[in-house]
């Protein structure tokens, strides 16, 4: 999934993506599967009701790809638009990647860095 603002893709040297993995190869244990496509684990997001509705984007799994790569790649055929946001498809996004980045510590975590009493 191509993670960098549009406008960004179209000039910036780097490129962002996050892996999109298929369900079947992540786990046959039918809890992990429920707990991805509930969106309940900040690492993965799911987009139910999508062609993308056997996979989900591992938020884990972020890399930089040149764009002048990526645009080999797309001339090439290796690489193509499967599906675009909608509106809601997009405040989804933002509330994971929100969320898997910027969620606190947990109490514990800041009382280890000295970082105050966690109220």
């Amino acid at each position: 999934m191509l993670l960098t603002n549009s406008c960004d893709a179209t000039r910036n040297e780097l490129l962002q993506f996050a892996a999109v993995t298929p369900l079947e190869s992540y786990s046959a244990n039918p809890r992990n599967i429920v707990a991805v496509t509930s969106n309940i684990n900040y690492q993965y997001l799911y987009f139910p009701d999508t062609k993308l509705h056997d996979s989900f984007v591992n938020l884990g799994l972020i890399t930089s790809i040149s764009r002048e790569s990526f645009e080999g790649y797309v001339a090439a055929g290796k690489s193509e638009r499967k599906v675009s946001l909608n509106l809601t498809g997009y405040f989804l996004f933002i509330t994971k990647l929100t969320v898997f980045f910027m969620r606190p510590e947990d109490r514990e975590v800041l009382i280890s860095r000295d970082c105050g009493t966690a109220s």
